[in-house]
């Protein structure tokens, strides 16, 4: 029997309805409903399936305001049984609709009859005849826990206060590629990485590096040189993510040894392919920078910035695409705005002087679905590449922390616009959000700016969260899941001090990097390194993060290439 949607609704008054099939998303069979002496309604469709809907007694005394749930009937894409009633709130005996029909609209089941009445049944199923899902994976690029608590701490006064640090499942993931693999083999004097015989203990070693992620537990003597003797960088670790194979540091979505026909199908690759999901890439850094590269390109090295952008642009056409880029010399951004520009695939909306990026960017996104056409977003500083990085204040007390521009869009509404897109598709989508100017902050061992790069992110999975639980659209906890982890660990940021919120330590600049007088906090390196990162999930599928565990016996760590797979649980395969 039909079990109503949390958030099923009725439009405008009254309806009734028939689950009839609905492959491909296609309108089902024609039904028509009378009225009965006795104040029941029977349902008939074309496809045979019949009906006798019952009303129960109303709470005012009037006959017919209520429709119980109608008889078993055909229902080929999803199992369940067939005919369904609504609850009728005309006051008048049993139920009213003629000629009704079941169609697709907005990724959503409605029931429209020919009366003008009409039901919103709920999430619709996909063309594969799978159940509707959609995955939502969020990276902070070179977050570790340290930088976690840093900003927690900035801007709530406490250590657990980020919007993902509260998602129910949580666990702890090594990050190391190949090339750290090797470095630690030769260490030890073992052999070199090979896909069919590796041991996880010379990629990662507990041991020496870390039950749990710092300052859970305390560095001893010889973690420092350990962690710092080798470490992914984001295109391996992006590629072990999005195909669940492990590569040489600078590989995007290609094997190991740089073979010839080395491209890997990644995880949004076969989503599109097999279950006809949307999908989409955004990020605060170039888009044909290594981590969105990763899930929509191939190709044996990161620099090799034009190659991959027309690649992105011209053969795998994502559905949604945003990032930096735009204008830079080092990223190709004149060339890759003409080409995005010649194809008429595109809804195309770019960084403009005097014009709010980020309403430019919704306005695209909403433009985008009703046509149908693909959406791309070209932002960020010509200079730098990315987006300008928002700017915390030292106000002990009253954390404080501002845009420094509002002609890029905030990553909050660059996931919003994508959402919007991406929603649009009947079969459900894939989305990939990426703060990676958190992993530049690191580098330049830039507190207040990775302050202000990590808000952005809470902020980010914040509105993604308010999304889903928005009311009317084909988004709910049931059919979406949520995960936020961090690509690799950098900079070895260490916290002798426990800030209060709204402080910043004194940091003093220092040619490309900054320097702490007073001592508040420590910096080990300007550099990546191997400490294990957290995974914070939520919704459908949070729960089969756990399964991954069990790498090292009693303990509570995954592997990065884990996720790959678990990118298709919360697909729903």
């Amino acid at each position: 029997m039909f079990r109503p949607n949390p958030r099923f609704t009725l439009v405008p008054v009254v309806v009734l309805l028939a689950a009839c099939s609905a492959e491909s998303g296609e309108d089902g069979s024609s039904c028509s409903v009378t009225s009965n002496a006795d104040g029941s309604a029977a349902v008939s469709c074309t496809d045979g399936t019949k009906a006798v809907v019952q009303p129960k007694a109303a709470a005012d005394g009037k006959d017919g305001t209520n429709g119980k749930d109608g008889a078993s009937g055909k229902d080929s894409v999803n199992g369940k049984d067939g005919l369904a009633g609504v609850d009728g709130v005309d006051g008048k005996g049993g139920l009213a609709g003629t000629n009704c029909t079941l169609a697709i609209d907005n990724g959503l089941e409605v029931v429209k009859c020919g009366d003008g009445t009409s039901a919103v049944l709920g999430s619709a199923p996909t063309a594969s005849g799978a159940k509707r899902r959609h995955v939502i994976l969020v990276i902070g690029d070179g977050m570790q826990l340290a930088h976690e608590l840093s900003a927690s701490r900035y801007l709530f006064g406490t250590d657990k206060g980020l919007s993902f640090q509260k998602f129910p499942v949580k666990s702890t993931c090594t990050t190391w590629d190949v090339t750290a693999y090797n470095a630690y083999a030769q260490v030890a004097t073992k052999p070199n990485y090979a896909a069919t015989s590796f041991d996880p203990y010379l990629g990662y070693d507990p041991a020496k590096g870390g039950m749990k992620p710092y300052p859970l537990q305390v560095d001893g003597s010889g973690t420092g040189a350990y962690l710092l003797t080798s470490a992914t960088d984001s295109a391996s670790a992006a590629t072990a993510m999005s195909t669940g194979k492990k590569t040489d540091g600078g590989n995007v979505a290609w094997l190991p040894g740089d073979p010839a026909n080395g491209a890997l199908e990644t995880s949004a690759e076969r989503l599109r392919r097999q279950r006809g999901m949307a999908i989409g890439v955004v990020s605060t850094v170039p888009f044909n920078h290594a981590t969105p590269a990763c899930w929509v390109a191939h190709n044996v090295s990161r620099n090799n910035y034009e190659a991959i952008g027309l690649e992105i642009i011209q053969k795998t056409k994502p559905d949604v695409v945003v990032g930096a880029g735009y204008n830079s010399p080092d990223y190709k951004g004149v060339v890759m705005d003409a080409a995005i520009a010649a194809d008429t695939d595109w809804t195309y909306v770019k960084r403009a002087a005097g014009v709010d990026g980020g309403q430019a960017l919704l306005a695209a996104a909403d433009a985008s679905a009703k046509s149908g056409k693909r959406l791309f977003g070209l932002f960020g500083d010509p200079v730098g590449g990315n987006f300008e990085s928002p700017i915390p204040a030292n106000a002990p007390g009253s954390p404080a922390i501002v845009r420094a521009t509002t002609e890029n869009p905030t990553l909050s509404q660059v996931s919003v616009a994508a959402i919007k897109r991406l929603a649009a598709d009947p079969d459900g989508f894939f989305l990939m959000v990426e703060q990676g100017d958190i992993d530049w902050a690191n580098h330049s061992n830039d507190f207040a700016r990775m302050i202000g790069t990590v808000w952005d992110l809470d902020e980010t999975v914040k509105s993604i969260l308010a999304y889903v639980d928005q009311p009317g659209d084909a988004l709910d906890w049931s059919n979406t899941t949520v995960l936020v982890t961090s690509d690799h660990g950098n900079s070895m940021l260490r916290l002798p001090q426990t800030f209060g919120k709204g402080f910043l330590p004194k940091q003093v600049a220092n040619g490309s990097s900054f320097t702490y007088p007073d001592g508040d906090v420590t910096y080990g390196t300007m550099s990546h390194t191997n400490e294990l990162v957290n995974v914070y999930a939520i919704g459908a599928s949070a729960s089969s993060v756990y399964k991954y565990e069990g790498i090292y016996s009693g303990l509570s760590i995954m592997d990065n290439s884990s996720l790959y797979n678990w990118t298709f649980d919360a697909a729903g395969y």
